[in-house]
């Protein structure tokens, strides 16, 4: 048997790919149980909503895109350098976090009107500026 934290992590992304592919609202427990390999229960014991494994998604997605937004500022750059580096590091994140990325290009918009997603309005005036 895996260790809960990598199993975790493992129904997370099965989530993300779920959720990127099928849409938030469209997607059921059972979908994410069944493209995890588990019964829709067992998520239960890992997760109590589909709403919090999207949360934790795009949160983590976000804390980690910021934190390499925020080494590049800090670094002193030029603009030019800075520039360059925040593309590139947009890039990277957009590599690791596909799933994440579609999900927050597909339902940001809808999703911060919910309380629990207020945040991401947040994230987006922080693009914006």
């Amino acid at each position: 048997m895996r260790p809960a934290p990598e199993r975790r992590r493992e129904i997370l992304d099965t989530a993300a790919e779920v959720f990127a592919a099928q849409g938030y609202d469209a997607t059921t427990v059972r979908k994410i149980a069944d493209a995890a390999g588990l019964l829709a229960g067992s998520l239960y014991y890992h997760f109590d909503s589909k709403e919090s494994m999207l949360d934790e998604i795009l949160a983590s997605f976000l804390r980690e895109l910021w934190g390499r937004y925020d080494a590049v500022l800090a670094a002193g750059l030029d603009p030019r350098q800075t520039i360059e580096a925040l593309v590139t590091e947009s890039f990277r994140e957009i590599d690791r976090h596909r799933a994440a990325v579609a999900i927050y290009q597909k339902e940001s918009r809808h999703l911060q009107e919910l309380p629990r997603f207020g945040y991401l309005a947040d994230a987006q005036r922080r693009f914006e500026k």
